[in-house]
Parts: C-alpha cells; structure tokens; sequence
C-alpha cells in the first residue's frame, strides 16, 4: 500500500513553509526548482516514504509558502537555510537532497562547509512541471 501524502506547515527562517511528507526515518528533503512547487515529486514521495521521512517543501515565493517582497530574501544562501531550518524543525540535523541539477549543484558550490556538512547526500533529478 502507498503511503498516504499529509500537508503541514512550519515557521523557519522568517517565513511560514508549506511542506508535503510521508514516512518515517532519516530525512530526505525534495527541493523544486522554477516554476515549480512540491507537487512534482507527488509521484516519489510515496516510494522513498517506504525508506525515509521523505519531504517536499514549496520552497520561499511558491505555491502555499511564505512570499517575502524583498529581492534579497530569495538568495541562494536564505533558501538553504530555509531547508536547514525545516530540517531542524522536523528533528534531524544531517538530510539527504533531492533536487533538480542546477539547483543541487548550486547548493553544494555556493554553500558554506558549514552547511553543506548537513547533507547526508545529494541526489539530482530531471523533472517535468505538473
């Protein structure tokens, strides 16, 4: 049987984040990328829930979350403290990063040690826009 997809949000960095999950274990994270929102991993989801606590955000300006007016709040550097932060608000500190390519190898050049410390693994992805 599928694991059923639930919908919650939490306060992280200054913003309220929508976030799509199912499962339970280690945290993977499902970052999308323009023009996009959580719902194009709806079909993974399910199948990595068997495994882990596998998590869609919408991330900051998308679909339910949070959308800041201010330019500067959409920097690479605030959105991946933005998937630190839910993260930690989930109770995990390392994750593992599902995301599509550019995004995935944004992260891990632009990032600080610091940060990209937390990742468990990376994991890129070509998708298509629902």
């Amino acid at each position: 049987m599928a694991a059923t997809i639930s919908h919650d949000f939490a306060e992280v960095n200054g913003i309220r984040m929508h976030y799509a999950h199912a499962g339970n274990g280690k945290l993977m994270l499902f970052a999308h990328g323009f023009p996009e929102y959580w719902a194009c991993w709806k079909g993974l989801l399910p199948e990595f829930a068997k495994d882990f606590h596998a998590v869609a955000p919408d991330m900051r300006g998308y679909n339910l979350t949070s959308r800041p007016q201010e330019v500067d709040a959409y920097k690479i550097g605030t959105l991946v403290d933005d998937l630190g932060a839910l993260a930690r608000h989930l109770g995990h500190e390392k994750f593992t990063l599902v995301a599509i390519p550019v995004l995935s190898g944004a992260l891990l050049r632009i990032t600080p040690s610091t940060s990209t410390s937390k990742l468990s693994g990376t994991l890129p992805v070509h998708t298509e826009s629902p």
